[in-house]
């Protein structure tokens, strides 16, 4: 179960670090 929470918050992570990238590359 805390591998799970650990998936959980490298996921919330990534989605955070992520979207902003290709919305800069874009405009």
């Amino acid at each position: 179960m805390c591998a799970l929470h650990y998936i959980q918050v490298l996921i919330s992570a990534f989605c955070t670090i992520v979207p902003p990238l290709p919305s800069k590359e874009k405009q």
